[in-house]
């Protein structure tokens, strides 16, 4: 299914939903260790959005985004998602693309989390990500990889705290 600004889909308990991050210090925190264990338990994106504390399953389902890698000469619109198992995050030009990821690009989220061999089945992989920082002018978020690229990120206003509270536990 694919998400718009307009169309988010609400977890049952929003109390855990984490308060927007400030705008001038980048994103990051403590990685609380029973997120990690209990990751490979998690199916459903719903599940997935409690124990990241968000309010909306688009993170995890994807959604249509503006974003704009470093190499590119404009901005596009992308189908956005991140893989928390695999510990990466992926775009697309469609959603249908999401169902064979082999034709998305992904950044590992963590350095030597996904075996080589394995990689191939994600896509194809344009790096490693080195730091994320939430946009102060525009909401979004700018993720830099080891390459020295950028991917910038132009999430809607109502979502940018949910992709950056799973961004702040993933990285």
């Amino acid at each position: 299914r694919q998400h718009t600004p307009s169309d988010q889909d609400d977890c049952t308990d929003n109390s855990t939903a984490s308060a927007p991050l400030p705008t001038t210090k980048p994103v990051e925190s403590p990685k609380p260790a029973a997120a990690d264990e209990k990751k490979s338990n998690v199916k459903t994106p719903a599940e997935m959005c409690k124990l990241f504390g968000i309010s909306s399953t688009a993170v995890f389902d994807g959604e249509m985004i503006k974003k704009k890698f470093s190499k590119d000469f404009m901005v596009k619109e992308s189908f956005v998602w991140i893989n928390p198992s695999a510990r990466s995050i992926h775009w697309a030009k469609s959603a249908t693309d999401k169902l064979d990821p082999k034709h998305s690009k992904f950044l590992l989220l963590k350095k030597s989390t996904v075996p080589e061999a394995a990689q191939i089945k994600l896509g194809e992989k344009k790096g490693v990500v080195k730091g994320v920082m939430k946009m102060p002018h525009n909401g979004g978020i700018m993720i830099s990889t080891d390459e020295g690229e950028f991917l910038e990120l132009k999430i809607p206003p109502e979502s940018v705290a949910n992709w950056a509270q799973v961004l702040r536990v993933l990285v």
